[in-house]
């Protein structure tokens, strides 16, 4: 999902297995990009985070924001753009596997791994994306790229609109009348 980062984890200290047991971490997650379906974020800075981790008893509940600058391709013209990417980080770590549950509801949540180490940056990493906007614009009215010559219709025209695509089956439909 990312490169060039670093391994983030939190350590769930003993004093947090205390039922309603609080605590609040925060910091910076230094990552150089974020890669989703489509889109690959380029972060100018390093993630900003905030979470507080909260005992319910028999589970740990992660909650915070993150927030980060990046740059991405515009999804019309494929030109640089800002982007600010912010998430709300929301998790759920059961403290133990529970003996009577079938499969589909333990794989419904995340077990505390043995070593109580939560991996907090594979959470902030998946959150961002999927919070990260669908398609980036460089403007609201972006014209975008030529289908046929690839030029950048916000930097110049072309005449491509005035030729007929003689490739495509339906242009001689383009006279029809009915």
């Amino acid at each position: 999902m990312s490169e060039n980062k670093e391994q983030l984890t939190i350590h769930i200290s003993h004093d947090l297995f205390k039922p309603s047991a609080i605590d609040t971490f925060d910091g910076l997650y230094n990552v150089s990009k974020l890669e989703g379906q489509c889109d690959t974020f380029n972060l100018k800075e390093p993630i900003k985070y905030q979470i507080t981790i909260t005992n319910t008893g028999d589970a740990f509940l992660i909650t915070g924001s993150a927030e980060a600058e990046a740059v991405t391709s515009c999804s019309r013209c494929l030109e640089d753009v800002d982007v600010k990417l912010s998430a709300k980080i929301d998790a759920y770590y059961l403290i133990e596997a529970p003996e009577t549950a079938d499969e589909n509801e333990i794989n419904e949540f995340e077990i505390l791994p043995e070593d109580h180490n939560i991996p907090l940056g594979e959470i902030i990493e998946a959150t961002m994306i999927v919070d990260a906007p669908p398609k980036p614009l460089c403007a609201e009215d972006c014209k975008g790229l030529c289908p046929k010559c690839g030029t950048n219709l916000n930097k110049k025209t072309c005449n491509c609109a005035d030729q007929p695509d003689e490739s495509n089956p339906f242009t001689v439909l383009k006279d029809f009348k009915v």
